[in-house]
């Protein structure tokens, strides 16, 4: 009994998610998860922002956002962003130890990643 529970459990059986449903005025439209850039908070709201650069508010919080990606095809780089692996143009050395990223889509801040962080998101970048 615990090989099946094991089995069903293990990292090859879990289903990422595909689609994100947001709102755009009245419309409702559905996002794959292939187009997203990055998602990302301001404040209390969390954003999707995609590789054609629109940016939709979505419900979901960071953490469930983190615990419903890829992590092959995402990483939390700091506690207000995640990123897409594909979205990822140039990264350099920062201060105090940290990378500062820049994306294919335009940003209205530079995006750094944290320094508790930087060890797994150089860890990412070479998976």
């Amino acid at each position: 009994m615990k090989e099946v529970l094991f089995e069903t459990s293990s990292p090859a059986m879990t289903r990422y998610q595909q689609r994100f449903l947001v709102k755009n005025k009245q419309r409702l439209l559905s996002i794959r998860v292939s187009e997203v850039a990055m998602f990302y908070a301001e404040g209390r709201i969390n954003f999707m922002k995609t590789t054609d650069n629109k940016k939709f508010i979505i419900p979901q919080t960071m953490e469930s956002l983190v615990a419903s990606l890829d992590p092959a095809s995402f990483h939390r780089v700091n506690r207000s962003a995640i990123v897409a692996f594909d979205a990822i143009r140039d990264m350099y050395a920062w201060y105090g130890g940290r990378v500062k990223i820049t994306l294919t889509v335009p940003l209205e801040k530079d995006l750094i990643v944290s320094k508790d962080k930087v060890g797994g998101f150089k860890k990412w970048l070479g998976e």
